[in-house]
């Protein structure tokens, strides 16, 4: 295996594991309509700008709130 490939794949395992620790998790968080928060969004596929720290985190903005 390349070294790019052994990277691409150990990024992925670590978002893997943090996605699973969150899934699992008992926090609940209400977020309300026109808010900025940070989410772990995680190690993307394609163009899009990837997460950053080791929490893979990115701003995103709350449009509508479905109950």
């Amino acid at each position: 295996m390349n070294e790019t490939l052994k990277e691409i794949l150990k990024i992925f395992v670590s978002w893997t594991k943090l996605k699973v620790r969150i899934h699992l998790s008992e926090r609940v968080v209400y977020p309300k309509v026109r808010g900025i928060w940070w989410a772990s969004l995680g190690q993307n596929i394609g163009v899009e700008t990837n997460g950053k720290n080791n929490k893979f985190e990115r701003p995103y903005v709350t449009n509508q709130i479905n109950q």
